[in-house]
C-alpha cells in the first residue's frame, strides 16, 4: 500500500475511534437519500396466544410503519413553525378458510414530529398492536396501511394457523422474536417487528415461545443451526446453539405500555384456566436468552423437543440487517469505494474474481479493522460503507453522478462529517470549505461549472 493510501486508512481508524458511538450513523443537515424509495415501509406479524376458553385463541398482531410511508402535513405553520402531523391509519381484517372476514378493525394514532427531515425518514418508525379472540381455525390476516384519504397505501398478508388448544393439547407455539434493554426488567422485551426476523445489530436477541406441557415434564430442549447458503455472499460460516429452557409455571405475555419503547411485552404468571378443564396441561413460556455475540445474517433452524416427552417442533427464521450500507450490498461497488484506502495491488487482487469471492476478501480486509472482534458485527466497515452511501447521495451533481467517487466525497468518506462549513466568494470565484478541527486541516473546493466541486487546497488550521 503506497504512502498516502495507508495514512489515509490510519486517518479513517482513528477517527472512528475518537468519534466513538457518535460515529455511527452520523448526518449532515439533512440527508438526501430520504428522497429515494428503498427499504420495507411496512412490516406485520401474527401470533397466537392461549385464552381461558379452549375453543378460542387470543391472536396478536403487529405493525410497525417507517415513517416515509406516512401523510405528514405541517401543522400551523405561523405558529408552530417546524411541527409536523400525521395520521397512521391501519386496517386489520381476518378471512377465514372460505373468504368470510371474521373480524375487522381500524386502528388510528396521530404522532407529530419536529423537522421535515424525520418526515422522510426510513429508519423511524410509528409501532402499534392489535390483540383479539378467534374461534381455533385457520385465518388470512390482512394488514393494510390506509393514506389520509382511507384508501389502501400498502398491505401485507399473514397465514395464521390458530388451531392450538393449549388446555387440551401439547403445544409448541410459533416464536416471537424480542430483544431485551437495560432500560427493562428482565421479564421484559421488546418484539422486533420485523416479520418474524431478529435484527443483526442486536446484542441482546431473545425468542419467547408460548408452550403447554404436562406437569413434571417442563424441560425443553433447543438447537440453533444456520444454514449454509451459496446465495449468502459475506456470512456462511457454521454456526450451531444449543440449551434448555423451563417455562414458568402459569406463565403468559401481555402488551403493556412502557416510558421508553411504544410497548413491551411482559411475561406475567397467575394464568386463569376454564373452569371445564382440570389442570392436566400447563400454560407457560419459554424464553431462550440468545447468544450475546450476534447471529450474522442468514437463515436458521430452531428445534425444540420437551426433554421427556418428545414432543417436538421446528421453525425456520432470518437473521437481517435492516439497515445495512446500501454499497455494501453490491460487492463490485464496495470495491470500487475502497479504491481510496487500498493500493493499485490490493485493489486489482480484491477486485478479482466472482461476487462471492469479493463478498469474502471485503470480509477478510475489515476483521483485521473490527474494533469488537468477538462479534460478526463490524462497527469500522459499517462506518465506512454508511459514509459511502451518504457521500452517493448528498454529493451528486449533473456532472457527478456518484457522489462517492467526487472529490467531496472522497473527503468525507475518509474522514466523515466536517466540524463546519464555510462558502466563501473569492475573485469572483465560489468555494466551499470544509474544516477538520481534530485534523487540523481544511479542504478548499472550488466550484467550477454545473455542480463540479474540485478540490483546489488543503490547509492547515492556524490554532490561536
Amino acid at each position: 500500500m503506497n504512502f498516502q493510501k495507508k495514512l489515509f486508512l490510519i486517518i479513517f481508524i482513528a477517527n472512528f475511534f475518537y468519534l466513538g458511538s457518535d460515529a455511527l450513523g452520523q448526518k449532515q443537515q439533512f440527508d438526501r437519500a430520504s428522497f429515494y424509495s428503498f427499504g420495507i415501509r411496512l412490516f406485520s406479524e401474527a401470533h397466537t396466544l392461549p385464552d381461558i376458553s379452549n375453543d378460542s385463541v387470543n391472536v396478536l398482531i403487529f405493525y410497525k410503519i417507517a415513517y416515509e410511508a406516512l401523510a405528514f402535513i405541517q401543522v400551523n405553520p405561523l405558529e408552530n413553525p417546524g411541527q409536523f402531523q400525521a395520521v397512521a391509519s391501519v386496517e386489520v381484517f381476518f378471512r377465514d378458510n372460505s373468504g368470510i372476514i371474521r373480524n375487522r378493525s381500524l386502528l388510528s394514532d396521530s404522532l407529530w414530529v419536529s423537522s421535515y427531515e424525520e418526515t422522510q425518514s426510513k429508519d423511524l418508525y410509528k409501532s402499534g398492536y392489535h390483540i383479539t379472540k378467534l374461534a381455533t381455525s385457520e385465518y388470512t390476516c390482512t394488514v393494510q396501511l390506509l393514506d389520509r384519504y382511507k384508501k389502501p397505501a400498502d398491505k401485507n398478508e399473514l397465514k395464521i394457523s390458530a388451531n392450538q388448544r393449549f388446555l387440551s393439547q401439547k403445544v409448541i407455539s410459533d416464536p416471537i422474536f424480542a430483544f431485551s434493554s437495560d432500560k427493562l426488567p428482565a421479564y421484559r422485551a421488546v418484539p422486533f417487528i420485523l416479520g418474524n426476523k431478529i435484527n443483526f445489530t442486536s446484542s441482546d436477541a431473545r425468542i419467547l415461545i408460548p408452550v403447554s406441557y404436562k406437569p413434571n415434564f417442563n424441560v425443553f430442549n433447543y438447537n440453533i443451526e444456520k444454514k449454509i447458503l451459496e446465495s449468502d455472499k459475506f456470512w456462511n460460516e457454521p454456526i450451531n446453539v444449543s440449551g434448555r429452557a423451563i417455562p414458568s409455571e402459569n406463565s403468559y405475555l401481555d402488551v403493556q405500555s412502557d416510558d421508553n419503547f411504544p410497548f413491551v411485552l411482559s411475561l406475567k404468571t397467575g394464568f386463569k384456566y376454564d373452569e371445564n378443564f382440570g389442570k392436566d396441561l400447563l400454560v407457560g413460556v419459554l424464553n431462550i436468552e440468545l447468544p450475546s455475540a450476534q447471529l450474522s445474517p442468514g437463515t436458521y433452524t430452531l428445534k425444540i423437543n420437551n426433554d421427556t416427552e418428545n414432543d417436538s417442533a421446528q421453525f425456520d427464521f432470518d437473521v437481517i440487517w435492516v439497515d445495512m450500507p446500501l454499497a455494501l450490498r453490491n460487492p463490485k461497488y464496495a470495491i470500487e469505494t475502497m479504491y481510496y484506502i487500498l493500493d493499485d495491488a490490493e485493489y486489482k487482487e480484491m477486485n478479482s474474481g466472482s461476487d462471492a469471492d469479493k463478498s469474502r476478501k471485503i470480509m477478510d480486509y475489515w476483521k483485521s479493522k473490527d474494533p469488537t472482534k468477538s462479534t460478526p458485527y463490524n462497527e469500522a466497515m459499517t462506518e465506512y460503507f454508511r459514509r459511502v452511501d451518504y457521500a452517493f447521495f448528498n454529493f451528486q451533481t449533473l456532472r457527478e453522478k456518484d457522489g462517492a467517487k467526487s472529490e467531496r466525497g472522497k473527503i468525507y468518506i475518509l474522514h466523515g462529517k466536517a466540524d463546519n462549513i464555510e462558502k466563501k466568494l473569492v475573485d469572483g470565484k465560489q468555494f466551499e470549505i470544509w474544516n477538520y478541527n481534530m485534523l487540523g486541516k481544511s479542504f478548499h473546493f472550488e466550484l467550477v461549472t454545473n455542480g463540479l466541486y474540485i478540490l483546489r487546497e488543503i490547509t492547515n488550521i492556524v490554532r490561536n
